[in-house]
C-alpha cells in the first residue's frame, strides 16, 4: 500500500461535504500563563499553539509517518529524523504560517536518557546549508533540505517547514500556554482510545476554508464554523480502513448545529438506494421527528441573530405557482423520512447535485403528475428552510423513485429515469455492497455523507484554490477504489462520529450486482410500477445447477454459470420487460428460458438458440410479464401480460389471448402482475393498482364493488377462510370478511 498525504485532505474534504447549515462561533480563549520550567514538561500538546486547526496526538512517530506521503514537506521533514526515534511519542499539528498559508508543526516528545544536543546533531547532519538563529534562549535550526526549521525545548524536538510556527511553538512554551488553555479542550480529548487521537477546532478549520476555497465556495467557510467546537478523533486497529471514532462538543446549547442533529433518534440512511453508484458525493440526514428538528434549527438560526432573516424568507417566498403555500408549510407536508443531496456526473451535462427527499406521501404532497419529470413550483422552499447544502445545481424539475422526490434539472432527471426504468440503474449502494465499505450501509446516525475520492479526484480538486488544488491533486484518484465515509449519530448528550477511509485496491471493480438463487433487484418502470432487473435464475435441467441470464447495457444477453463465469453471450435489441421464466415448450423434459421485450415474447434453448417460431408479436407493447401457469399441470401453459397501455391480458403460449378471459382495464395504474388466488374449487386473480386491491374472477370479470367503504388497501393480505370466502381489510382500516360467489361483505 502506498503512503498517503490525507491528514489534510481527509480532514477538509469531510467537512467541506458535510456543510449542511454551519454558521457561527468564537475564537479560543487563550489565558496568560507564567513561564515554565522544561524540567515540568512530559507532554508534546504542550508545545502546540493554541490556533491549531486540528492536532493529531500519536502514541509513535510511525503513527505519523504511515499517513505522510514521502514526497511531501513533512515527509521530507521526517526522513531527516533518525531511524531510531520512530518508537517515540509525537504530536502533529496544522498551523496557519501566513495570510491562507498553512503548514504542520511536528513535536517529538524525547526520552528523559537521551541527549537531546546530540540527537539534534544527527538531523542536522543529514541537512544542508544549515543557518542558525536565536530566539530568545533557543537557537532554531533552518536546513535547506529539508526545507525545514527546528529546535529543541528541553525534551522536544519541534520542527516545520514554517519558522513562523516554531517561533511560535517557542513563544507558547515560554509563556506557559497552549492548545490545553483552549475552551473544551480538556474535555473532549478524553473521550477516544490512546492509538492516535486527532483533535479539530471547527473555528480554526472554517477559517482555513476561507482561505482555500474556490471563488464559489468561500461561503461554506462559515458553515465550518458553527456545526460544534471542538471534536476528537481516535484512531482505529488496521490500515484498510482507516478509522477515527469520537465525539464533536458544543459550548452553548442550541448555538451548534450538532445540536439540532442531537434531536433526532436516529435511523438507517435510506439515500444511497437512489443515489446512482457514480455519485461523487452524498450526504443525508435520516428525520424521525420534523418538528423537533425544524423547532431546534429556528433556534439555532436564532441564536446567529439571523432568525428575522429567516422569518421573513418564510414569510414572502410563497408564490402562485406554489398556490400560496410557505416554505415552512410545503416541507412540513413532506412528512419527511429523510432529507439529502448527491452529486454525481451526468454524460454531456458534467457534475450535477440533486436534492432528494424521502416522503411519506409523494402524490399529497405534489399531486397528480402525468410524466416521468414535471416542472418544479417550489424553487428555493426546501433551501431557505433547511440551509443552502441542501439546493440543487437546478430546481426546475422533479420525478418520483419509490418513496424518493428527486428535485435537480431536466437533463440529469430524465437520465436517472431512463436508466431506472430500463433496468439498468445501478445504486450507490449495490456498488458498495461489493466493497470493503459495505457495511457503512448498516449504520444507524443522524447524519451520514459518503465521498467517492477515487473515481472524481477533479470534482473534489475544483472545490479548492491554488496552491491548495495543486497540493490535493496528486493524494487522489490514484486507486481504483477509495471511499471517505462519515456517519454521526447521537451519543449520550453529544455527538458521535465514525469516519472511515477505504484506500485499498479492488481485485475487481464493482459491477451492477447479481442476485442470490431466487430473488431479483426491483426498480420502478412508472411511478409504482415494479420491474425486476436481474441477472435472473435459471436452472440447468442437465446437472441441476442454477444458472443465470442476465441483460448487458448494451441489451445483449449472457448466460453465467452456477459460478457466475460466462458461459455464452447472444445479440438482442430491447429491454427485458421483468421476468424470464422456464418452460418445457417442447414436452420433452428441456426447459427453455421465456420473456419478453418490447412487443413480442421470446423463447431461448440452454445454449441462447431462438426456440420454434418464437420470437411471437402480441401485437402491441409489454410493461411487465409475462408470468407462466400451468394449472392444469399438463405443459399446456397460458401466459399474462401488463401492458403498456395499462391492460392485463392472458394469453396461450403461442401468444394468442385466451378464449373467455376478458383484459382488465383501470384508470389507475396497475402496479404488478395479478397474484393467482385458490379459495376452495375456484380459482381467482389478485390485482393491486396504485390505490387499491381488486380481486378478479379466473375469467376477468371482477368479484364485487370494491367502492367507497368497500375499497380495499393496496397491500391487504388477501387470506383464504373458507371454501368461498377471504379475508380482507379496507381502506379505512376494518378487518371484513368477503364472499366471493356473491360479493358480499361483513366484519371479521
Amino acid at each position: 500500500m502506498n503512503k498517503r498525504s490525507i491528514i489534510i485532505c481527509s480532514i477538509v474534504a469531510i467537512l467541506l461535504l458535510a456543510g449542511i447549515g454551519w454558521l457561527f462561533f468564537s475564537l479560543f480563549f487563550r489565558g496568560e500563563g507564567e513561564t515554565v520550567s522544561t524540567d515540568r514538561l512530559t507532554d508534546g500538546v504542550e508545545a502546540v499553539p493554541s490556533d491549531a486547526i486540528f492536532l493529531f496526538e500519536a502514541g509513535a512517530l510511525s503513527e505519523i509517518e504511515r499517513l505522510t506521503d514521502d514526497g511531501s514537506a513533512l515527509g521530507k521533514l521526517l526522513a531527516s529524523v533518525p531511524a531510531a526515534a520512530s518508537d517515540w511519542k509525537a504530536a502533529l499539528s496544522m498551523h496557519y504560517s501566513s495570510k491562507n498559508a498553512v503548514a504542520p508543526l511536528l513535536v517529538l516528545s524525547l526520552p528523559e536518557d537521551e541527549d537531546a544536543d546530540a540527537f539534534m546533531d544527527r538531523i542536522l547532519h543529514e541537512c544542508g546549508g544549515v543557518v542558525d538563529k536565536r530566539y530568545g534562549s533557543v537557537t532554531v535550526h533552518k536546513s535547506a533540505v529539508p526545507d525545514a526549521s527546528f529546535a529543541i525545548y528541553g525534551h522536544f524536538l519541534i520542527a516545520s517547514p514554517s519558522l513562523v510556527i516554531v517561533e511560535s511553538s517557542l513563544r507558547h512554551l515560554e509563556n506557559g500556554t497552549s492548545i490545553k488553555d483552549a475552551p473544551l479542550y480538556a474535555r473532549i480529548s478524553g473521550v477516544t482510545s490512546d492509538r492516535g487521537v486527532l483533535h479539530l477546532s471547527f473555528d480554526n478549520l472554517g477559517k482555513l476554508f476561507s482561505g482555500a476555497a474556490g471563488a464559489g465556495y468561500v461561503r461554506y467557510a462559515s458553515f465550518f464554523q458553527s456545526f460544534a467546537d471542538w471534536g476528537a478523533f481516535g484512531e482505529g486497529d488496521g490500515n484498510s480502513p482507516m478509522t477515527f471514532d469520537g465525539r464533536v462538543l458544543g459550548m452553548r446549547a442550541g448555538e451548534n448545529l450538532s445540536d439540532v442533529l442531537l434531536t433526532q433518534r436516529g435511523r438507517r440512511p435510506e439515500i444511497f438506494t437512489v443515489a446512482p453508484y457514480s455519485s461523487s458525493y452524498v450526504l443525508t440526514v435520516p428525520i424521525t421527528s420534523y418538528q423537533d428538528y425544524i423547532k431546534a434549527y429556528r433556534a439555532y438560526v436564532a441564536a446567529q441573530g439571523k432568525k428575522k432573516d429567516y422569518d421573513y424568507i418564510n414569510a414572502v417566498l410563497p408564490s402562485e405557482d406554489a398556490g400560496g403555500m410557505t416554505s415552512a408549510e410545503f416541507v412540513e407536508s413532506l412528512k419527511l423520512g429523510e432529507i439529502g443531496v448527491f452529486s454525481a456526473p451526468f454524460e454531456g451535462i458534467g457534475e450535477r447535485k440533486i436534492l432528494a427527499m424521502r416522503s411519506q406521501d409523494p402524490a399529497g404532497v405534489m399531486g397528480s403528475w402525468s410524466e416521468p419529470v414535471n416542472d418544479y413550483r417550489f424553487k428555493g422552499y426546501v433551501p431557505a428552510l433547511l440551509g443552502s447544502v441542501f439546493a440543487p445545481s437546478s430546481e426546475d424539475c422533479w420525478c418520483v423513485l419509490g418513496e424518493w422526490i428527486l428535485v435537480g434539472g431536466r437533463e440529469e432527471l430524465n437520465a436517472v429515469r431512463k436508466d431506472w426504468a430500463q433496468g439498468t440503474y445501478f445504486s450507490l449502494s449495490e456498488y458498495l455492497a461489493q466493497t470493503p465499505a459495505a457495511g457503512e450501509l448498516r449504520e444507524l446516525s443522524n447524519f451520514s455523507m459518503m465521498i467517492n475520492t477515487g473515481r472524481f479526484a477533479d470534482t473534489l480538486v475544483s472545490y479548492f484554490k491554488e496552491p491548495y488544488s495543486r497540493i490535493l491533486r496528486p493524494h487522489l484518484g490514484v486507486r481504483n477504489f477509495e471511499l471517505l465515509a462519515v456517519n454521526m449519530f447521537k451519543v449520550g448528550g453529544s455527538l458521535g462520529v465514525r469516519s472511515s477511509l477505504y484506500r485499498e485496491d479492488l481485485a475487481a471493480l464493482p459491477q451492477p450486482k447479481g442476485v442470490e438463487d431466487g430473488e431479483t433487484p426491483a426498480v420502478v418502470e412508472d411511478v409504482q410500477v415494479t420491474v425486476p432487473g436481474g441477472p435472473f435464475p435459471v436452472t440447468n435441467f442437465i446437472d441441476g445447477s442454477t444458472n443465470y441470464l442476465e441483460q448487458l447495457i448494451n441489451h445483449d444477453l449472457r448466460l453465467l454459470n452456477s459460478s457466475r463465469r460466462p458461459v455464452w453471450t447472444v445479440k438482442f435489441d430491447k429491454p427485458l420487460c421483468g421476468t424470464v421464466r422456464q418452460i418445457d415448450y417442447l414436452k420433452n423434459n428441456k426447459l427453455q428460458m421465456l420473456f419478453g421485450a418490447g412487443e413480442s415474447i421470446h423463447l431461448l434453448d440452454r445454449l441462447g438458440r431462438t426456440v420454434g417460431r418464437f420470437p411471437i408479436s402480441l401485437g402491441k407493447e409489454i410493461l411487465l410479464g409475462p408470468d407462466v401457469y400451468d394449472f392444469k399441470g399438463n405443459k399446456d401453459y397460458t401466459l399474462m401480460v401488463l401492458h403498456t397501455d395499462n391492460t392485463l391480458v392472458q394469453y396461450d403460449i403461442d401468444g394468442k389471448p385466451l378464449p373467455g378471459w376478458k383484459p382488465v382495464t383501470l384508470a389507475e395504474r396497475i402496479i404488478s402482475l395479478p397474484e393467482p388466488l385458490t379459495v376452495g374449487d375456484g380459482r381467482y386473480w389478485v390485482v393491486r393498482t396504485s390505490y387499491q386491491t381488486l380481486i378478479y374472477r379466473a375469467d376477468g370479470t371482477i368479484c364485487a364493488d370494491f367502492s367507497k367503504k368497500r375499497k380495499l388497501t393496496r397491500d391487504t393480505q388477501v387470506e383464504p377462510l373458507s371454501s368461498h370466502e377471504v379475508g380482507v381489510t379496507t381502506a379505512d382500516g376494518r378487518a371484513m370478511v368477503l364472499d366471493l360467489n356473491d360479493g358480499s361483505f361483513r366484519k371479521r
